[in-house]
């Protein structure tokens, strides 16, 4: 009797633990000067992997994630989050505070930090926001497991296109006003001298046409070798890199949903994250029955 009672406290303990690292759910954090962003968190922490964080181009709320089922895919065997950052879907706004790159990232970091999100990191980032992910890992480096960059902007995308296109682009979102990007320009020039992202795993997925893709109407708005080369120096910004250019729009993860995720399970074979050892972990159990 008191063995079939040991054996079930010891059950109890299990599913105790196990919910300890269980998240689903969505909420709004307060991030700091009495702004809120939304955060859908879905799946489980498992040790070895990081946290896969979602942040989408410019413009799109988090749900770009989640209408080819990336998010949810993933979610599967690990955990992983989107949110809304500022003025997009549910998230709070506030006209009084800037919209650069590097407030983005520290928003991003107070997120985290306040919904208890463990890291770290592998950031999936598409379009703007792989400006967003690259300041975050060089304003926190050892938060950082590594970075997809899903058709991610460069800074030279202004030199490449000129002025006149890029800016009516970004404008065009209502997410960021042309003085946001010449501060987010400055910055990310500024923080490459740090050269964060040197020994840090990276995949690049870039697309191959940007316009009106489909098999009815072939035909690109932009110059494609232009963003090809514009990819190149994205991807040199890791001696640990695999670059690789899928045939589609620049919503891969719309477009070629797989492409995104496979591109997740492949760099997570990548990233070296120590594990608990089974010894602490028993022990710990043990401890908490006695």
């Amino acid at each position: 009797m008191q063995r079939f009672s040991i054996m079930a406290l010891f059950m109890v303990v299990i599913l105790l633990l196990s919910a300890t690292t269980a998240f689903a759910q969505t909420s709004k954090v307060d991030v700091g000067s009495g702004l809120d962003l939304f955060i859908d968190v879905q799946g489980t922490t498992v040790p070895g992997k990081p946290t896969v964080v979602f942040d989408s181009g410019s413009g799109d709320d988090h749900t770009v994630w989640q209408t080819a089922y990336v998010q949810q895919q993933i979610a599967q065997n690990t955990l992983t989050i989107s949110y809304d950052r500022a003025g997009l879907g549910q998230s709070d706004d506030d006209a009084n505070i800037a919209k650069n790159g590097v407030t983005k990232a520290t928003q991003l970091h107070a997120l985290l930090q306040n919904a208890n999100i463990p890291g770290p990191y592998l950031f999936v980032s598409h379009s703007i926001s792989g400006v967003f992910a690259r300041t975050y890992a060089a304003l926190y480096p050892s938060e950082v497991a590594g970075i997809i960059f899903v058709d991610s902007t460069h800074e030279d995308v202004v030199q490449e296109f000129g002025e006149e296109f890029i800016r009516g682009d970004i404008e065009y979102s209502g997410e960021f006003t042309w003085t946001d990007w010449l501060t987010t320009d400055q910055q990310i020039r500024q923080l490459n001298a740090q050269d964060a992202l040197r020994n840090t795993p990276i995949t690049v997925l870039s697309a191959n046409c940007h316009g009106v893709c489909d098999e009815q109407n072939p035909g690109s708005l932009i110059d494609e070798t232009k963003w090809a080369s514009l990819q190149n120096k994205i991807a040199a910004l890791s001696d640990d890199v695999i670059h690789t250019t899928v045939d589609s729009g620049h919503y891969i993860q719309l477009n070629k949903p797989q492409a995104v995720i496979s591109a997740i399970h492949a760099i997570v074979t990548r990233i070296n994250l120590p594990e608990p050892s089974r010894e602490y972990r028993y022990f710990s159990l043990f401890n908490l029955i006695a």
